[in-house]
């Protein structure tokens, strides 16, 4: 089986999951997404938790990692979620959705959209091995609060990008890859992570 072998920065993955899935007793939770991004090339991983998954909130959410992310986004690959695929007629928000699909909000912000194959995790192995991550973290905090979701989201973001070393990247952190790549050299208008 070939796999991709991301080496510059900017390739990033996008993904959302229900936090009911992770917490099953809490069957009191209200309908809470988490939005995912992780940088394929530094594992890098930004997140924000929603009340709904809309493509408004998709768009939302890739307007916000763009502004917050400490590189250019070049490349998105995202999973097979209506989130990311256009406007869907459900509700309210199919009129406003209709004005601006995911795609075309990408080509406004410059950033080319690709789409995983349907189920093979192996392309999005990152966002696969952050779920589990994020997902001990959070029944680790037992008796947590949908209140605390968004504090315990940041604490765990924090931890993962400046003080968790991966094996992958050599034992070093994600902030530490891309700050190695940003004070590097370019190449076709890319940071190369690996020389």
């Amino acid at each position: 089986m070939k796999t991709r072998n991301f080496k510059y920065l900017g390739d990033v993955g996008l993904d959302v999951f229900n936090l009911r899935h992770l917490l099953r007793p809490a069957k009191r939770l209200p309908p809470t997404y988490l939005f995912v991004a992780i940088d394929h090339a530094s594992r890098w991983a930004y997140g924000e938790l929603h009340q709904g998954r809309s493509a408004l909130t998709a768009i939302g959410f890739l307007e916000n990692l763009a502004h917050q992310a400490p590189f250019r986004i070049h490349t998105v690959s995202t999973v097979y979620d209506r989130s990311f695929h256009g406007p869907c007629v459900y509700g309210k928000e199919a009129i406003q959705e209709a004005n601006e699909t995911f795609n075309q909000a990408c080509a406004r912000l410059g950033i080319a959209h690709r789409l995983t194959r349907h189920r093979m995790p192996v392309d999005a192995s990152g966002l696969e091995r952050f779920h589990r991550s994020i997902g001990e973290a959070l029944k680790t905090a037992k008796g947590i609060s949908p209140k605390d979701f968004v504090a315990t989201l940041v604490r765990f973001l924090e931890h993962y990008n400046e003080h968790s070393p991966h094996p992958v990247l050599g034992h070093i952190t994600p902030m530490q890859a891309v700050r190695r790549c940003l004070s590097g050299s370019t190449k076709n208008g890319q940071t190369p992570l690996l020389a």
